[in-house]
């Protein structure tokens, strides 16, 4: 191999002596050029014919000093190398290019100026080409310039080795750099435009003449979930919805014409589901012809469904039974629906661009500026109760929620209300709060002995009828056990009946004997229930009823049996004189409830439910005394105790009457004693209440496992279960495999409870008012005062929580409430 070659094989051109410079190297280089030119027409280089065919290479032509300008003004720059590898001429177009002299370059080494990255294809091309006489070869690499940048070069290099002229190899190279950036600026700029074509979130396409897909974007996948290969080749009517098929075929034929404009219509997606589309299109033309179509597809389908969403609220707000109204945030309406506008004397059409003080007279605007002020430091305000007034100058209060809308960037867009007429509201909660007072006052007055023990049997609370009757002063109570005022023939079955209560029985029809202070014996009878905390008896709550008159009454009847009529005649009188007190405050009550008829529906309803009630019970009092006075005449008196009897139990209806009143008018006040309420305790003792009818109905009761435990007043949850089982059992109809079930799910921090039944169920324009108070489902055939459901609704929104139902008649009813879980 040529000596050039081994050394370019091995790869040594950084270890090469830049060997003695030729003498006169300004002279050596013309001279060079001389040789470069002359070794090419000799070899047939730059001989042979001209561009016109005239001249030959014998022709003398030009001279030595045409080459060499020639040479040194071409754009190319000429090199050549030694076989030691070293550079022994370069042409001065290289300065222009490099910035290097040819001075700076000679009699170098020329990898020192070749990329790095390059060297390896420089040196491979080098040694091919030092291996072949005569050979050839083209290479692209970058070389250094003097500035330190890259420049690329196409050389061209002829291995000239044993020309007798030239003995070099000589290179031409070409600056490829002005053509490689502008390669690379076009290379950049179609993938800066493809990526932005391939990232929109609007579909680009192209159809040829026969409609079909010639190019897709990558989003059409999220609109239609095909990939693009799976749409390429296919015709766009494939995708489109058929009744939009007529249209769009119209939009195409305008867009041909040449009055395309958008255009919305609908397409199937991969899975069938319709998307709303909307397209921009414009013919493409090659060379004149018609070729296809172009467009932008956007999916509009969030677009359209929010107008939709949009039309379907604004039907609701219309049709809403409560007040809805919008404004721009300088307070300038945009809308108002009709029950805003008719609870302020207007139609909707003549509030529309009016300022919302036409709301408020001058009186009232403080109070709306001051909210107004609070909203626009970002305060949502719920439930605030605002004064108002009407087209007529009448004043009334609406209960509000105002929010403030804004834009994604949090800017105030506009002002939002709903809003709801309380007028009627707040007069009812004036009657209902009197009437509340009315019966918090008979409470706190009960003749009815009231305690409260802890469970070591210290008294924690007592009422004055307690104090009166029993003769301690409240400072007293501190050093008393309950067992102090027990009897001692009563000893033994309170100590029982404590203990049950403790373990969280409710027990009723207690009778039992206390010691007053002075020594006096007093027969009571009555109940009591314990409240637990975190399943931990705290106290207990008794109520009970001084009998020891009717004991002594009892007794004198035992004793004088043998003036029996006289007796009776007395007695009999008595009841007279009381059936005509009662008649006075039943007299008395209808007056009361007429002189509220005007303002409280649900305490008329009360008056005529009680005094319907009472005079029955009256009339049968009555009826069974006037009885049991004939039947005292005679010598047999079976009559007279049955008769006694019937008006025994005609007075505790009246009683059960009465405490069914008491217990609607305090379940509203659950927060009161809330307390954790273990519900299967509960339910124990509401099914122990209900034994008798249960077993007679035979009914099945089912309760669900692991009933969680709710924060109420224990009391009012059993009021709510009792009442809602009871129901059940009255209204179960003809069924004859009756069942009862109850059961539970959590949603969050609430418990929902159901109480359902396969009984009669509700007819659907019942289902409207069972809630309300005097209200009574299924005609005279269900006896009751008819607030039983009335008081479960009381007590459940007194807790914090709501109540529905669900029935259909023939097949049952369930009872759903709420209640916070403990």
């Amino acid at each position: 191999m040529h000596r050039v070659g081994a050394l370019l094989h091995n790869n040594h051109w950084a270890a090469f002596s830049q060997g003695s410079r030729l003498k006169g190297e300004e002279e050596n280089r013309r001279s060079l050029a001389r040789r470069i030119w002359r070794g090419r027409q000799k070899h047939g280089g730059f001989a042979g014919k001209d561009k016109g065919g005239c001249r030959r290479g014998d022709d003398p032509g030009p001279g030595d000093e045409y080459f060499r300008l020639l040479v040194e003004n071409i754009n190319d720059v000429i090199t050549v190398i030694n076989a030691d590898g070293t550079v022994r001429y370069i042409s001065p177009s290289n300065e222009r290019y490099s910035g290097f002299s040819h001075e700076e370059l000679e009699g170098r080494n020329p990898l020192q100026f070749i990329h790095p990255d390059d060297v390896t294809t420089v040196t491979e091309s080098l040694t091919r080409l030092a291996s072949t006489p005569g050979g050839v070869e083209e290479t692209e690499y970058r070389i250094r310039s003097k500035d330190g940048n890259w420049r690329y070069v196409h050389t061209v290099g002829k291995n000239m080795l044993e020309h007798p002229l030239i003995r070099g190899i000589v290179l031409t190279a070409s600056d490829l750099s002005e053509l490689k950036d502008a390669k690379r600026v076009l290379v950049n700029r179609e993938k800066r435009y493809r990526e932005i074509v391939e990232n929109l979130n609007d579909a680009v396409f192209n159809l040829d003449g026969q409609g079909r897909f010639t190019y897709v974007s990558p989003a059409i996948t999220r609109i239609s979930r095909y990939a693009v290969d799976e749409i390429i080749g296919h015709s766009f009517l494939e995708f489109v919805h058929p009744d939009d098929m007529e249209g769009l075929l119209k939009s195409l034929e305008a867009t041909l014409a040449g009055r395309g404009e958008p255009f919305e219509f609908r397409v199937l997606d991969r899975d069938g589901t319709v998307r709303h589309v909307r397209t921009s299109s414009r013919t493409l033309f090659r060379e004149g012809d018609l070729a296809g179509i172009t467009g932008l597809m956007t999916d509009i389908t969030d677009r359209r469904q929010a107008e939709e969403e949009a039309q379907r609220f604004k039907a609701i707000a219309d049709n809403a039974n409560y007040g809805v109204a919008i404004a721009e945030i300088s307070g300038k309406l945009t809308y108002v629906n009709d029950y805003f506008a008719d609870a302020h004397g207007y139609t909707p059409a003549e509030l529309e661009g009016k300022d919302l003080s036409v709301f408020h007279s001058a009186e009232q605007l403080p109070r709306v500026l001051d909210l107004t002020h609070q909203m626009s430091g970002g305060k949502d305000l719920n439930a605030v109760e605002v004064w108002h007034t009407r087209r007529d100058g009448e004043a009334f209060p609406m209960l509000m929620n105002l929010v403030v809308v804004r834009d994604n960037t949090g800017n105030p867009c506009f002002l939002a209300t709903t809003a709801v007429d309380i007028m009627d509201r707040k007069r009812w909660e004036e009657a209902l709060r009197e009437s509340e007072e009315r019966y918090r006052d008979l409470f706190e007055n009960a003749s009815d002995l009231i305690q409260s023990v802890d469970p070591e049997g210290r008294f924690v609370y007592v009422n004055r009828a307690w104090l009166e009757t029993l003769g301690y002063t409240p400072e007293e109570l501190a050093d008393l056990n309950y067992l102090d005022i027990i009897h001692p023939d009563s000893m033994s079955h309170c100590a029982e009946m404590f203990e049950r209560v403790m373990a969280g029985e409710s027990l009723a029809g207690i009778e039992a004997k206390f010691v007053a202070k002075d020594g006096m014996e007093i027969v009571v009878e009555g109940s009591a229930s314990c409240r637990f905390e975190e399943g931990k008896p705290v106290s207990t709550r008794g109520i009970f009823r001084n009998i020891t008159e009717r004991k002594k009454a009892e007794e004198e009847l035992e004793l004088y049996r043998g003036h029996l009529e006289e007796l009776v005649e007395e007695r009999t009188l008595a009841l007279m004189k009381a059936n005509e007190r009662l008649q006075e405050e039943i007299a008395e009550r209808i007056r009361v409830g007429e002189e509220l008829e005007e303002k409280n529906i649900e305490l008329d309803a009360f008056a005529h439910t009680v005094s319907h009630d009472l005079r029955g019970s009256l009339s049968l009092i009555r009826g069974f005394a006037q009885t049991a006075r004939s039947e005292a005449g005679r010598d047999e008196y079976g009559g007279f105790d049955e008769c006694v009897g019937h008006i025994i139990e005609v007075t505790q209806r009246m009683e059960d009457f009465v405490a069914s009143i008491l217990a609607y008018a305090g379940a509203r006040h659950s927060t009161v004693d809330a307390e954790r309420v273990d519900i299967a305790m509960v339910l124990r003792d509401v099914l122990e209440e209900n034994e008798k009818n249960i077993a007679r109905l035979g009914a099945e009761i089912s309760i669900q496992s692991g009933l969680p435990a709710i924060h109420a007043d224990r009391s009012h949850a059993y009021q709510v279960f009792s009442n809602l089982i009871g129901n059940s059992l009255k209204y179960m109809g003809d069924c004859r495999q009756p069942r009862i079930e109850v059961n539970c799910r959590e949603e969050g921090d609430m418990a929902v409870y159901c109480v359902g039944d396969n009984g009669a169920g509700i007819e659907e324009e019942e289902q409207g008012y069972v809630f309300e108070p005097f209200r009574r489902c299924g005609g005279p055939s269900h006896p009751g005062l008819g607030i039983g459901l009335s008081t479960v609704k009381r007590a459940v929104e007194g807790w914090g929580g709501e109540v529905w139902l669900e029935s259909t008649p023939g097949e049952g009813t369930s009872f759903y409430f709420t209640a916070p879980l403990a």
